[in-house]
């Protein structure tokens, strides 16, 4: 009896040291491509030299191949395979740009790591503060969910004031393809790209 609870708190032991290694490890991908990010945007270049350099980062860092089988579900088995890569090389650009355009808002907010919990099997929440040092506006909650896969690390989801961009992206696409069919959802998610 007493040797099963050594072995219990041993195995305890060696699981909070892992994950203290892997928290230490999320904690610095998240705080290197975040710091990657703010020195593109402070960078003496033109928007759209700044524009392309974020957009490379964002592919490399955020996993969409993913993130768009996600949203779209269901649906995903109901596309061709045209479609299916039609759809993940527009929602590829359409994603981009509407986190790139947030990036390139950025007016010397600070930003600061709060938490980093381990939610399921290789998935991981990162949740971080950012401060609007120039305004009186209120900090704005930013969260992470984030995959290791084999090491590699990539963002899955993005949640702010704790709004899900997986679950609402979810929701408007599903509703889109079930009012207007797929071919239609891609021409509106090509649209968005313009």
């Amino acid at each position: 009896m007493k040797f099963k609870y050594i072995l219990i708190l041993a195995l305890m032991s060696i699981y909070t040291d892992s994950f203290a290694d892997t928290k230490k490890d999320i904690e610095g991908f998240v705080d290197n491509n975040a710091k990657r990010i703010i020195a593109v945007l402070e960078e003496k270049t033109t928007d759209s030299e700044k524009k392309a350099k974020l957009t490379e980062f964002f592919y490399e860092i955020v996993d969409y191949e993913w993130i768009g089988k996600f949203v779209i579900a269901k649906n995903w088995n109901n596309m061709n395979k045209d479609q299916q890569n039609h759809y993940l090389e527009s929602y590829k650009k359409y994603l981009s740009n509407l986190y790139v355009k947030k990036f390139v808002e950025y007016n010397n907010q600070q930003y600061k790591i709060v938490d980093v919990s381990n939610i399921g099997k290789s998935h991981f929440i990162v949740v971080t503060e950012i401060i609007n040092t120039r305004s009186s506006k209120p900090h704005i909650n930013v969260a992470y969910r984030i995959k290791d896969s084999n090491n590699v690390l990539k963002v899955i989801d993005i949640i702010g004031e704790g709004v899900s961009l997986l679950s609402t992206q979810r929701a408007d696409f599903s509703s889109i393809i079930e009012q207007k069919g797929v071919n239609d959802f891609l021409k509106i998610l090509d649209k968005k790209n313009q």
